[in-house]
């Protein structure tokens, strides 16, 4: 779906965000404001921050499972 160049630079940043989540990183932004917010992907070979929209959804999964 991308080319080489595009899929490098998606994955350097996909990887900087897991190093400083591993390390706990505490000064590090992530890009997103809020824990309903996620990164995605383009078909242009970009990053967008997005609103979840299945966030509630999987809440309310998460309470079942938890009991």
């Amino acid at each position: 779906m991308y080319g080489p160049t595009e899929e490098l630079v998606l994955t350097k940043g996909k990887v900087g965000d897991l190093v400083a989540l591993v390390g706990n990183e505490d000064n590090y932004k992530y890009g997103t404001t809020s824990i309903d917010k996620l990164k995605v992907a383009t078909s242009e070979g970009k990053t967008e921050t997005r609103t979840d929209l299945r966030w509630k959804e999987f809440l309310d999964l998460a309470e079942v499972f938890s009991g």
